[in-house]
């Protein structure tokens, strides 16, 4: 079996425990009577943050930003329910981006990366998203605006960044070795903690990898592969504590 097959089964299992967490904590609630009542709106800031999502500008700082405009749920909320609503899509975009897709008239092939680099990158965001998730799903409300607040003064500057400096980047290499190998598995776990603050992963991994020599087009499956594995590894901290 190669490594990309057995990377996308085990996305396949990451996928079916977070099914199985979440489900499991929706019936809890609703035996507690504490049942989630979703709001239509959301659904559309999500089709908004989603299709941006997709284009590697991330969708956790636009959906916190739009989500506080409207009032949409509680600050100390928002960081768990990006990371336990966002799951599903992000798997998705995870798969077309490394398997590829094809059908209904539309052919998308898997994005050239090497599987070493992806592996390991994936791993490490993992690891630091565990951690991460811990610390942040028990912060008080005034520490979560705090946190908040910074992560998305920092996401507006690397959105600005990564649109206007390394949006056409197409020259680089698809993975890394060496040193900048080991720069590379430090900084995904660094991003994969904060992702849980709310900050986002995308364009901060891109601007990483693209400064590290990889070219732009093979950033997407590892920024993508690395959410949808440490999303669901999140999930299970904000939900044991309710942050959501």
């Amino acid at each position: 079996m190669n490594p990309i097959s057995a990377l996308l089964i085990c996305l396949g299992i990451f996928t079916v425990g977070y099914l199985y967490v979440f489900i499991a904590a929706l019936r809890r609630d609703a035996r507690e009577g504490q049942p989630l009542t979703p709001k239509p709106l959301m659904g559309v800031v999500s089709f908004i943050a989603n299709f941006f999502d997709t284009l590697g500008v991330g969708s956790f700082a636009t959906t916190t930003s739009m989500v506080r405009f409207f009032k949409l749920m509680p600050d100390e909320k928002i960081p768990g329910s990006l990371n336990v609503g966002y799951v599903l899509p992000t798997i998705i975009q995870a798969y077309v981006t490394i398997h590829g897709v094809s059908g209904l008239g539309v052919t998308v092939p898997p994005v050239e990366v090497d599987p070493l680099t992806l592996i390991l990158l994936i791993v490490s965001a993992i690891l630091g998203a565990w951690l991460g998730a811990g610390v942040v799903s028990s912060w008080p409300r005034r520490k979560i605006q705090l946190g908040m607040g910074f992560c998305l003064a920092a996401a507006a500057i690397i959105m600005l960044v990564r649109l206007t400096v390394f949006h056409s980047l197409e020259v680089g290499t698809t993975g890394l070795t060496g040193i900048k190998l080991a720069i590379g598995i430090v900084g995904l776990f660094g991003l994969g903690a904060l992702m849980t603050l709310g900050i986002g992963l995308y364009a901060p991994c891109l601007i990483l990898v693209t400064l590290l020599g990889m070219n732009d087009k093979s950033g997407y499956p590892i920024m993508m592969g690395a959410c949808a594995f440490l999303m669901p590894v999140a999930v299970v901290q904000f939900i044991r504590a309710r942050a959501y």
